[in-house]
């Protein structure tokens, strides 16, 4: 629901969604890049070992983390 508020009428441009090599973030992560898709926005899919480095050289602006695995 917070993404969704997040991203509500914004619906234009290009992201880049990241994913950790396993499965648990790879399904929130396909369904993320759907509903981003279906809201209007061109999704590029990046499967990254290492997930925080792309996120900070900005080849990746959102990805799914869990508070265990930080």
């Amino acid at each position: 629901a917070a993404a969704e508020a997040a991203l509500a009428g914004a619906g234009e441009g290009d992201v880049s969604i990241g994913s950790w090599e396993w499965t648990p973030p790879l399904i929130v992560t396909e369904i993320t890049k759907q509903y981003l898709q279906q809201e209007g926005y061109n999704v590029d899919f990046v499967q990254d070992e290492f997930v925080r480095d792309g996120v900070l050289n900005g080849t990746i602006d959102l990805y799914w983390d869990y508070t265990g695995s930080g």
